[in-house]
């Protein structure tokens, strides 16, 4: 989704449902918000079985002009373990974004790996 750096650090978190909020330094504009989602993965393997979630502690996002900001917090849902009823299971994952003070603008993109390991 979109953001507005101000001139004080602040962080937006978006949760497993996909709600966002900020505190401190940023804007969340109302008139372009862009699309906000949390990860969604799709687990699967054996019926009823119960796997572990490893979530990351952190990682950078980043421009391609070499500005960057770090994400962490992750959370899912569900939360540390899940159960593949019917072999499936949807799996969602937030976290929370650190904006620095004046902040460029820019497309940031990276990448998070998250583990999942039967129990």
């Amino acid at each position: 989704g979109n953001i507005v750096a101000g001139t004080s650090q602040g962080t937006v978190t978006v949760d497993t449902v996909g709600n966002r909020t900020a505190i401190g330094g940023v804007i969340l504009p109302t008139a372009i918000p862009g699309t906000v989602n949390a990860a969604k993965f799709i687990v699967s393997g054996l019926p009823q079985a119960t796997y572990a979630i490893t979530l990351p502690t952190s990682t950078t996002i980043s421009t391609s002009g070499g500005a960057s900001m770090t994400v962490d917090e992750f959370t899912s849902n569900p939360s540390g373990s899940g159960l593949l009823t019917g072999g499936t299971q949807e799996l969602y994952v937030g976290a929370k974004l650190t904006v620095n003070s004046n902040q460029p603008r820019g497309k940031y993109t990276g990448t998070f790996d998250v583990s999942v390991a039967y129990n």
